[in-house]
């Protein structure tokens, strides 16, 4: 299954979280937009009541390029980000991976490929809440919400490799990929509150997030007792 978020009114989970806090670590999940004329934010993980301290992985908008981001902030302002080399499409599942490999070396894949890198060094300091769907900063605000659909969401405290992360974009379930790592995954199947099936991180719903359909993959990634 998946959950559709409501970008004209932000649907969200977030909650506070230490399992991720610095490089190395990668992020996945599959992700259908409704529209390209805003950027949605798929993941953040923000230090709270901090503006400018997060990492994110999205879709940028039209303007931007129709590409996907993974991207890392610490203020002062000084971003530090790889876009996709090739671009999604407005109403279609697409799968989308960010790899933070060392705090001056991280990338991105659209669909398990178009893997766009960058080296500049960044380390958004505090980072302790994590959101799908939304930027959520704590008392800083929110920001970018998602309109559209996500579904299996998983983090590791690795850097996947190209090879583990075209698995995922052909539909490997993320527990068949580097089990022992495998810190926390959200197949976002309709559950309330939704759960982590890994590390029973606790998640606030804000809004709600409606049942969608699961991703047209070959292979199901459901996980047993989702």
């Amino acid at each position: 299954m998946a959950r559709f978020f409501d970008g004209a009114n932000p649907d969200y989970f977030s909650g506070s979280t230490t399992v991720i806090t610095a490089a190395p670590f990668t992020v996945a999940g599959w992700g259908r937009v409704n529209t390209a004329a805003t950027r949605n934010i798929m993941w953040a993980l923000a230090a709270s009541g901090f503006p400018s301290r997060y990492y994110l992985l999205s879709f940028l908008n039209a303007a931007d390029g129709q590409e996907v981001r993974f991207r890392a902030e610490q203020e002062p302002f000084n971003p530090a980000f790889a876009d996709s080399t090739t671009s999604y499409t407005v109403g279609k599942w697409h799968h989308l991976c960010g790899v933070e490999v060392t705090s001056s070396s991280r990338c991105v894949y659209l669909d398990g490929a178009g893997k766009g890198t960058n080296a500049l060094p960044e380390i958004p300091a505090g980072v302790n809440l994590m959101a799908l769907g939304i930027l959520d900063r704590g008392t800083a605000g929110t920001a970018q919400p998602f309109d559209g659909d996500i579904a299996h969401v998983a983090l590791w405290d690795v850097a996947l490799t190209d090879a583990e992360v075209a698995s995922l974009a052909a539909g490997v379930s993320p527990l068949a990929i580097r089990r022992d790592s495998l810190v926390a995954y959200f197949p976002l199947g309709g559950q309330s509150p939704e759960r982590d099936i890994v590390g029973e991180l606790v998640m606030t719903t804000t809004g709600s997030p409606a049942i969608a359909e699961e991703p047209p993959i070959p292979h199901s990634v459901v996980a047993p007792g989702a």
